[in-house]
């Protein structure tokens, strides 16, 4: 049986007060929320809603002041970008991304292999976790990009110096995961607080329990991309999957309360009102999305 172990620090990271009594700017309307800190390997199997929350709280606001040279900055949640700005409209945008053909990193940037590309912006893209072998199937997204104005170059290095050692650190054991792609099943307890944020193959383990304790169904394979499948009495099979929201115009039907949206096939579930986080389940029978949307506790 696969023991999952999360290491992990629950940090809330609001838009920042001022020095000297100056007003922040506005907050984004994607506020800050608790997630669970996860780094290194971690870190590249979170969803984009949750990756921006790690890299806008994962250094405080002091050092943030500090390595901007600011008397104050302001961080934005903006669908899977962090974007941290300070008085003077400098702004950097932070995301993760997926590995491309082309990364080829030359030289070190908070210890770790980077590339950079400097034009009207600079572009640097540092790998947090390991990026050799890279499956797209996995949907892994192990390389901090960080962008910004050219001219503030040297204020991206000074924030990547102390922010990749933070990103890249090895604080979670996740299950193996077989060359395939395959997570070993292994019955794991839900985690209702932190089960949209956690890393994939952590989150599948817990999918696939909730489901086949509630439905009844057997469990046939769980997948690092988060696809949990199973076999109904019929033989017939049922696939559920977390995925990031494509928005929430089309979500008007309701499943235990919540937003959804009953297409031919599927049934689509917003979770939560504050993470643009939505299950899919591959089949349309209302008493199947009702039993695990209640089961999952996230509303």
């Amino acid at each position: 049986m696969v023991r999952v172990l999360i290491v992990c620090a629950l940090l809330v990271a609001g838009c920042s007060t001022a020095v000297g009594g100056q007003a922040p700017p506005s907050p984004a309307p994607d506020l800050a929320r608790a997630v669970p800190m996860s780094s290194g390997e971690a870190l590249s199997y979170v969803h984009s809603d949750t990756a921006s929350q790690v890299l806008c709280n994962a250094l405080p606001e002091t050092r943030l002041r500090t390595l901007l040279n600011s008397n104050m900055v302001v961080r934005e949640r903006l669908k899977g970008t962090c974007r941290i700005s300070d008085e003077r409209k400098t702004t950097i945008d932070l995301t993760l991304q997926a590995v491309w053909e082309k990364f080829a990193p030359n030289q070190q940037v908070g210890g770790r292999p980077a590339q950079v590309n400097v034009s009207n912006k600079v572009v640097i893209d540092v790998s947090i976790a390991e990026t050799d072998g890279y499956r797209s199937s996995s949907k892994r997204t192990p390389i901090l990009r960080a962008l910004a104005s050219a001219n503030v170059e040297s204020t991206v290095r000074g924030l990547l110096d102390e922010l990749v050692p933070v990103l890249a650190r090895q604080s979670t054991i996740l299950p193996e995961v077989d060359d395939d792609g395959t997570v070993a099943f292994a019955s794991t307890p839900l985690t209702a607080g932190e089960f949209i944020d956690l890393p994939r193959p952590v989150q599948v383990l817990q999918l696939c329990t909730v489901a086949e304790q509630t439905l009844n169904f057997e469990v046939i394979k769980t997948i690092e991309n988060g696809t949990c499948t199973l076999r109904k009495p019929d033989d017939t099979t049922l696939a559920l999957v977390v995925v990031d929201s494509v928005g929430s115009a089309g979500l008007t039907d309701r499943i235990a309360g919540r937003p959804a949206k009953i297409s031919e096939s599927s049934v689509t579930v917003r979770l939560r009102d504050d993470a643009l986080l939505d299950l899919m389940i591959g089949d349309t029978d209302p008493a199947i999305a009702e039993k695990l949307v209640q089961a999952l506790a996230q509303g």
